[in-house]
């Protein structure tokens, strides 16, 4: 619902009535709504008060009654795209879900008269008319309907599908009857005055159905006449479980009593029942959880210490970790714990007089201790030849300086460490080693020759070829019968031999170049 309610309190606006009462101890149905159309007995009915006419044409006046009176004649009898036709008004200022609805109603001959309620816009709503046999809505075919007694229709996307109805429900001709509507989720109770002695009796609940269809909205006032039908005390109340004076759909906390529906965190859970009241992420458990304020957000497990002799992070000590930040870095000093306006978190500073040096700055040369890690100019040097690695021997403020300062040969951008080793005499990759793993591949099978090293464009890694004057040996390669070392295993024509009977082993004694060879010979 979109209105709230205060305790002790009386509002009265030109005719329409939210009756407020103490705060009672337990829980009851509270009236949440109040309207006495008498107020409007002297002078026309326009939309005062939040009653909205649906329709240009919808005439209602309280002029000499006092009561609402639809004056406009009827001009048909269908549905349109705008809801029911002729006169419907519309309570647009509150929006009720669970309640009961009670009115006084009048019908004169051949009129249709009800209430529309949960009404969410004129295409999407529930209505009740009860007819005396004139001409009332029907669906959306355009096909009206003219039989007596009471129907509920559910209009969706401005088509009416029927939900209950009882034909017996006719409405005496020129009598006031009363009307009662229940609400409750899905489950929808109506009963009606049928014998005309101003209240509802046992035995007069007349359609009782359940539809989900529309679970909320405004409430009005339906009128199909050719004379004028009369509506009086139109009243809503709805369930109060914990007595707070809030109907439990609109009570942030229905089973504690809260009048002032403290929501500290917004989350449309009250204060008193949220197990975070603040909102920070940690449960308060009402006092008993992890949160040791759950009225301050900045308070729990997860914040950070700050100095203002309050345990912020809940770990029962207060303001440690905390000092003066001198020189404006965002570290503090760690002797220092103040409620000056320069604290900050953490005091870990290790120069506090030198905004350039705190925990987490990047090293420079500047024989400082810039990162606070115990060590100064560390990882620092000139680039001499551009290859990303500086020289170790020195350390300068030069425009120049790269991390780290590891390379053995700042003259050559080609030897740096992490670079692939190549055959010139040099140490390329920084390992203290020239030329490892380098080779002349004399046969052209990918490896080298152990024995050569040279800049020759066939070098290749590894050089570790058995046989480098014939292509067919090389490591990983597969034996043959040809009494060579394929493999470069130290051994040749292992594993091979004749299959003389098919079955996919050779013969251990034999080893040939036939077509029939297979792995192994056993």
């Amino acid at each position: 619902m979109g209105f709230g309610l205060r305790a002790n309190s009386l509002l009265a606006i030109t005719g329409w009535f939210l009756l407020l009462v103490p705060i009672s101890a337990g829980g009851a149905p509270i009236t949440s709504y109040d309207e006495d159309f008498s107020a409007y007995e002297s002078q026309p009915f326009s939309g005062t008060a939040g009653w909205i006419s649906s329709f240009s044409l919808d005439g209602w006046s309280t002029v000499g009654t006092p009561y609402v009176t639809a004056t406009q004649p009827f001009t048909g009898g269908e549905w349109d795209t705008d809801g029911p036709a002729d006169n419907h008004l519309v309570q647009y200022d509150y929006e009720f879900g669970d309640f009961t609805f009670e009115t006084n109603l009048y019908t004169g001959t051949s009129n249709a008269i009800g209430v529309v309620f949960r009404f969410q816009d004129p295409s999407n709503f529930y209505l009740l008319f009860l007819a005396n046999g004139g001409l009332g809505p029907g669906t959306a075919s355009g096909q009206p309907n003219t039989s007596t007694g009471a129907y509920l229709y559910v209009v969706e996307a401005g088509y009416a599908s029927l939900i209950g109805s009882e034909p017996s429900a006719t409405p005496n001709i020129y009598d006031w009857h009363a009307l009662r509507i229940e609400t409750l989720g899905g489950s929808i109770d109506i009963s009606f005055d049928t014998d005309a002695d101003g209240t509802i009796d046992v035995g007069e609940l007349i359609i009782s159905t359940v539809d989900f269809s529309h679970n909320s909205g405004h409430v009005g006032l339906y009128c199909y006449a050719n004379s004028p039908c009369q509506f009086d005390a139109v009243t809503i109340t709805q369930e109060d479980s914990d007595g707070d004076y809030r109907a439990d759909e609109d009570d942030n906390c229905p089973a504690i009593a809260n009048p002032g529906q403290e929501d500290m965190d917004g989350d449309v859970l009250g204060d008193v029942c949220d197990p975070d009241a603040d909102g920070d992420g940690w449960d308060g458990a009402l006092g008993n959880g992890s949160d040791c304020d759950d009225a301050d957000a900045n308070i729990n497990p997860g914040s950070s210490e700050v100095c203002d002799a309050v345990d912020n992070d809940c770990d029962a000590a207060v303001d440690q970790g905390l000092g003066i930040d001198n020189d404006g870095d965002g570290h503090g000093d760690p002797a220092s714990c103040t409620t000056d306006e320069t604290l900050v978190i953490p005091y870990d500073d290790c120069d506090d007089g030198d905004a350039a040096n705190y925990p987490g700055n990047a090293e420079a040369c500047d024989a400082a201790d810039n990162d606070c890690d115990g060590v100064a100019d560390q990882g620092l040097g000139i680039d001499g030849d551009g290859d990303g690695h500086g020289d170790p021997a020195s350390c300068t403020t030069d425009a120049t300086l790269v991390v780290p300062y590891d390379d053995c040969d700042d003259a050559d951008p080609g030897n740096y460490p992490g670079n692939g080793e190549i055959c010139d005499a040099a140490d390329n990759d920084c390992d203290g080693a020239a030329d490892q793993g380098l080779g002349v591949d004399g046969d052209g099978d990918g490896h080298g020759d152990p024995a050569s090293c040279t800049t020759d464009a066939t070098l290749v890694v590894p050089y570790d070829d058995c046989d480098d004057a014939d292509p067919g040996n090389y490591p990983g390669n597969g034996e043959i019968c040809d009494a060579a070392d394929n493999d470069c295993d130290g051994a040749a024509d292992q594993g091979l031999g004749v299959d003389g009977d098919g079955d996919g082993h050779g013969d251990p004694a034999s080893c040939t170049t036939d077509a029939t060879l297979v792995v192994p010979y056993d």
